[in-house]
C-alpha cells in the first residue's frame, strides 16, 4: 500500500472518530436536559426520586417539600409510595412530594438523622425541616399532619 493510500485512510478514520465523538457528545447533552427538565417538572404527577443536589434546588423553590427517605429493598418503602402519590394527585399545586435513596446517598440520610426507612422529613417553604416521621404512614395520617403543620 502506497503511502498515499495510507494518509488517506488515516484521514478517513480520523473524520469518522471525530463525527462519531461529536455525534455521542449531542446525544448525550440532549439527554442530560431531558433529565434535568423532568426532575424539576412540577406537572409530573409523580413522587420524583431526587439526589442531594435536585434535594437543595427542591429546598429553594419556595414551597413545602415533603422528602422520603426510602430504600429499593424495603416492603414499607414500596407500599407508601402509593400513598405519596395521592398526596401529590391532590395537593401537588401546593407542595413538593420527593424521595431520595438513603442507601445511595448515606450522607444525606445522616445529615438528617434518618435512622429507619420510610421516614418522611417535611420542610417548610423556606427549606427547613419541620416533622420527621418515621415509618410508613396512610395518605389520612399525612394529610393531618400536613394539615397541623399548615403546609395544605
Amino acid at each position: 500500500m502506497s503511502k498515499r493510500r495510507r494518509k488517506a485512510r488515516v484521514r478517513k478514520h480520523t473524520w469518522l472518530i471525530i463525527v462519531i465523538v461529536v455525534v455521542l457528545l449531542l446525544a448525550g447533552s440532549l439527554y442530560f436536559r431531558k433529565i434535568q427538565s423532568d426532575a424539576l417538572d412540577e406537572t409530573n404527577i409523580s413522587v420524583k426520586d431526587l439526589t442531594p443536589d435536585t434535594l437543595a434546588v427542591y429546598q429553594s423553590r419556595g414551597k413545602p417539600l415533603i422528602v422520603e427517605f426510602y430504600t429499593k429493598d424495603s416492603p414499607y418503602c414500596r407500599r407508601i409510595e402509593s400513598e405519596l402519590t395521592m398526596i401529590v394527585e391532590n395537593y401537588g399545586g401546593e407542595l413538593i412530594v420527593a424521595k431520595i435513596d438513603a442507601q445511595l446517598y448515606p450522607g444525606e440520610a445522616e445529615k438528617y438523622q434518618i435512622v429507619g426507612v420510610p421516614t418522611l422529613v417535611l420542610f417548610n417553604s423556606h427549606g427547613d425541616v419541620l416533622e420527621t416521621l418515621g415509618g410508613y404512614r396512610t395518605f389520612a395520617e399525612i394529610e393531618e399532619v400536613l394539615r397541623d403543620l399548615n403546609l395544605i
